[in-house]
């Protein structure tokens, strides 16, 4: 469970569980409250579901032992790439993630 996002969540699985999920998802708030978080979790669902079988557990949980969540964690899946903020000329993390980042995934 994700402390203080439970509407979120309950949101998120519905859609995924109707499979009539958006074809994208806002995360904004505070630094903190658990968006990084929320979009591990829900992304270590959807892709441990998509390779079957469909995960058992409750609302995002996902087994640590599943062979797609063992990917996602290591940073290996080839569906998935994690962008992150990087550390400018002074040391302190970009306001934004830069097109240069985005224009390196392909």
């Amino acid at each position: 469970m994700i402390v203080g996002q439970e509407r979120a969540v309950a949101q998120f699985t519905a859609a995924w569980g109707g499979r009539k999920i958006h074809h994208a998802w806002l995360l904004a708030g505070p630094h903190g409250v658990g968006k990084a978080t929320f979009a591990r979790a829900a992304a270590r669902r959807i892709l441990a579901d998509a390779a079957g079988p469909p995960v058992e557990l409750p609302e995002l949980d996902t087994p640590s032992e599943h062979p797609i969540v063992k990917l996602v964690d290591a940073g290996s899946h080839p569906d998935m790439r994690w962008l992150e903020r990087l550390a400018n000329e002074k040391g302190n993390l970009n306001r934004n993630i830069k097109v240069d980042q985005i224009r390196e995934l392909a």
